[in-house]
């Protein structure tokens, strides 16, 4: 984030949508969108770009809200994507915060997220849903 955080971001990315024949390809439909230079990977600049189309008031933060109204999901949905990402748990993402977004997903110690880790922690993010999407 998603799905933000998340932010897991992405004009569809730091989310997928509430409902899905298959998050799996949903997820890298997501990435392709984030990968802005198709490298195969995201990088923070990437990211915040993502962030920029997000924060629909231009104020350098993404609220909940707006995430959620970009996306079309439920709150419970967008909470998830934020958690992983949101430090001080305040439904509030800074743009100095993207940072996060990468440490979250960047399981390897790269320093980028590979598709391979942006739908990995999507996928863990939507098992551990209540009400999980379809479509798993």
């Amino acid at each position: 984030m998603i799905c933000l955080l998340v932010l897991a971001f992405a004009y569809g990315a730091l989310s997928a949508p509430s409902t899905a024949p298959d998050l799996a390809t949903t997820f890298k439909q997501a990435f392709s969108r984030i990968d802005s230079d198709g490298s195969g990977t995201a990088d923070v600049s990437e990211f915040l770009n993502v962030f920029d189309h997000y924060d629909l008031n231009h104020d350098g933060k993404m609220t909940l809200a707006e995430y959620m109204s970009v996306n079309k999901v439920p709150k419970y949905i967008a909470q998830a994507v934020f958690k992983p990402v949101d430090a001080d748990h305040d439904d509030v993402l800074q743009r100095t915060e993207v940072n996060n977004v990468v440490a979250a997903f960047d399981t390897d110690g790269d320093g980028v997220v590979s598709l391979a880790e942006f739908v990995n922690k999507y996928q863990q993010i939507f098992a551990s849903l209540p009400n999980p999407p379809v479509g798993k």
